[in-house]
């Protein structure tokens, strides 16, 4: 997780293991205990990172992430 500089974006990054098939991403609150909600939309991201810009804002809650080969 990278905080691009000049803003308050979340860049999350991982290691390319399903180019093909294209990741999905999930997060949920870290203070609210159950399942992660998508985020990342229904079509696969392609490529090996995602910019969440609704979370780096200092009233935001802080999250927990989690990144799934899309399945189909």
């Amino acid at each position: 997780i990278d905080l691009p500089s000049g803003n308050m974006d979340i860049l999350l990054d991982w290691s390319d293991v399903a180019p093909v098939c294209g990741y999905d991403v999930f997060r949920r609150e870290m203070s609210v205990p159950g399942p992660f909600s998508p985020i990342s939309g229904p079509s696969p991201i392609i490529g090996n990172s995602y910019l969440d810009g609704a979370a780096g804002d200092a009233s935001t809650p802080d999250y927990f992430y989690t990144v799934r080969i899309h399945s189909r």
